[in-house]
């Protein structure tokens, strides 16, 4: 899990909200869904081909505009989440307001991923 924590922003945040001594069997759950969204989230995007691709520019201009729109909201909520979790480590958000804003990205992510 190492590498995949270098290599994801999301999973580097709930891996140290996991770790955390404060951390509530709540929080723990929420984020365990957090964990399992973001590897579909991840599955869910699409391979870097390095084919050629034979279909209309217009297409294909098309096709990674809306990829970065996407990326973008992930972005957002991984930002979001950010906040929270620094809120929480400066102790100024309670647990269960940070459990409140952690269950709200991950049902952001998992609406984010159903919605591929």
């Amino acid at each position: 899990m190492e590498e995949a924590l270098h290599n994801s922003r999301m999973l580097g945040l709930l891996d140290q909200i996991l770790h955390d001594p404060r951390t509530t069997l709540r929080v723990i759950e929420i984020a365990g869904r957090g964990i399992a969204a973001e590897a579909r989230c991840h599955l869910s995007m699409p391979a870097d081909d390095k084919r050629p691709n034979n279909e209309p520019q217009d297409v294909v201009v098309r096709r990674a505009q809306a990829l970065a729109d996407r990326v973008e909201e992930v972005c957002a909520i991984e930002d979001d989440l950010a906040a929270a979790w620094h809120r929480r480590r400066a102790e100024t958000i309670d647990e269960a307001s940070f459990g409140k804003a952690l269950l709200a990205a991950v049902e952001r992510l998992e609406a984010w991923q159903a919605g591929s």
